[in-house]
């Protein structure tokens, strides 16, 4: 993680590097960046919280685009028995 400091505003950067170095990790789900960049966003917020819905827990496999709100994108990919994978 890298942190830089903007003086003039008193306002932190944090970068994270999405793909782990030394080839370490999964390849990447989707061609499309911005779509793998969210994916892996979220697969890594949900090893770490439970999301709710009016205090009952939500299993949550998939997201919108608020562009397009017809296609449903997979967060965790497929395993070889159809199952999908997730590490909790």
């Amino acid at each position: 993680m890298k942190e830089a400091r903007n003086d003039a505003r008193n306002e932190y950067v944090f970068r994270y590097r999405l793909r782990p170095e030394d080839g370490e990790g999964e390849a990447p789900f989707y061609e499309d960046r911005l779509l793998e960049m969210i994916r892996q966003q979220l697969s890594s917020l949900l090893n770490l919280v439970v999301p709710v819905y009016r205090g009952r827990e939500v299993r949550v496999d998939g997201f919108k685009l608020l562009s397009d709100l017809d296609t449903v994108h997979d967060i965790f990919p497929l395993s070889l028995d159809g199952a999908r994978k997730h590490e909790r």
